[in-house]
């Protein structure tokens, strides 16, 4: 949990930046009035156009795991620990595989939203979870608008990089081919253990929830309704410490960290197990640099009647732990938490920590 300004260490792209803003302020007026990385184009504002998107390198034990961001949705005190990479960091002496494609298929007209595209289609590279084929193009993209209509020819450009670069990541760490296929610039072999050697300690007063201060979790709707007024406030980020763990089975039910993804819990190997349909159900909310970001918790929490995650646990006759500062913990169904529109049966301080449904 992190409040306000602290100083922040991460690396964005190739350069260890040490930071000291707002915890709230969005890492996309950072990257544009502090840094001049103006390729990451403010459009929507929203989470919705993906003229900002980012890639998000976070370390899961030895190995780094990449995934796009809307940079308007991102706050910066998340970004402690964490690579956080442009439309610049993938610029090298050479055209990418991706930019090489987009100018062969023309897939560029006005150019604003082109930067996001690149972005996200070379995410979709280094995600081992995104197939190498026509599907995976469409799910990179899936949050990327273009408002001159080029749609075909971003599909096609998405295609060439794929089909170009198909042999040689089939079976290989993503990284590294990439890399050796001269698709990613080389400082990205050395970023894992430059992150390592940031602090874990530096992640701004663990614990600590302030009188008034506002909880964000994923923040993808909170960012929406009020991001100039998060920017400048006191905030408690639940989503920058420990790592979040995977579901677990135990007497009976499953049991999720609140804070847990939509991506995550649609790829979760258990929730899969007692949800067969839940990748495909994923799929229909959202775009994936939004599901990367917004939780079940927050969904829940944001007591919206077109809630994308709530008829879901509903029907499953979800639980919810609700937990105080001083640790008391009370469990509640989820058919009691809401007492109407935007009103929740929590205090004030209450945090839900843990979701479980019976099996």
């Amino acid at each position: 949990m992190v409040t306000v300004n602290k100083f922040v260490e991460f690396i964005l792209n190739s350069e260890t930046v040490r930071a000291q803003v707002p915890a709230g302020m969005l890492a996309l007026d950072y990257l544009r009035q502090h840094k001049n990385l103006t390729g990451t184009k403010s459009g929507c504002k929203e989470g919705d156009c993906g003229a900002c998107s980012v890639i998000i390198g976070e370390l899961k034990k030895d190995a780094i795991e990449y995934r796009p961001m809307t940079s308007c949705l991102l706050p910066m005190g998340e970004l402690h620990g964490k690579h956080l990479v442009t439309i610049e960091g993938l610029n090298m002496e050479h055209l990418s595989a991706v930019q090489n494609a987009m100018v062969d298929c023309g897939g560029t007209q006005c150019g604003y939203c082109t930067p996001g595209f690149v972005v996200c289609m070379t995410a979709g590279l280094m995600a081992p979870q995104v197939p190498l084929n026509d599907e995976g193009v469409l799910y990179a993209i899936s949050g990327n608008l273009c408002r001159c209509t080029g749609y075909q020819s971003i599909k096609d450009a998405g295609i060439q990089a794929i089909e170009s670069l198909r042999d040689q990541l089939i079976n290989k760490e993503r990284i590294e081919a990439l890399v050796e296929a001269k698709a990613l610039p080389n400082f990205f072999l050395g970023v894992a253990k430059r992150l390592k050697a940031i602090e874990p300690e530096e992640i701004l007063q663990m614990g600590i929830q302030q009188r008034g201060s506002t909880i964000v979790a994923g923040g993808t709707d909170l960012y929406v309704q009020r991001g100039e007024q998060l920017a400048e406030s006191s905030i408690v980020l639940l989503n920058n410490g420990s790592e979040i763990p995977p579901a677990i089975a135990s007497e009976g039910r499953v049991i999720i960290d609140a804070r847990m993804t939509f991506e995550a819990f649609a790829t979760d190997p258990l929730i899969e197990t007692y949800l067969q349909e839940i990748y495909d159900y994923n799929l229909l909310m959202a775009s994936w640099p939004i599901r990367t970001r917004s939780t079940i918790g927050g969904n829940l929490c944001n007591a919206s009647p077109i809630a994308d995650m709530t008829c879901l646990l509903l029907a499953l006759e979800c639980s919810l732990a609700l937990t105080s500062p001083d640790g008391h913990r009370r469990n509640l169904p989820l058919s009691e938490f809401y007492l109407g529109y935007k009103q929740l049966n929590k205090q004030p301080d209450e945090v839900v920590t843990e979701i479980s449904f019976p099996v």
